[in-house]
């Protein structure tokens, strides 16, 4: 598996985990102590 694929596995399982648990991009990043783009980077790659 080449690392672009592997980047959009994760990347869609985060969106889809985050999702399912009701949480937006905004309380992951309040929680982590991280800004809302750096979540939002996570997701996009």
């Amino acid at each position: 598996m080449k690392t672009k694929e592997i980047d959009m596995n994760i990347s869609d399982k985060l969106k889809n985990n985050r999702k399912q648990a009701g949480l937006t991009q905004e309380k992951i990043a309040q929680n982590l102590h991280v800004s809302r783009q750096i979540i939002s980077n996570w997701g996009n790659r």
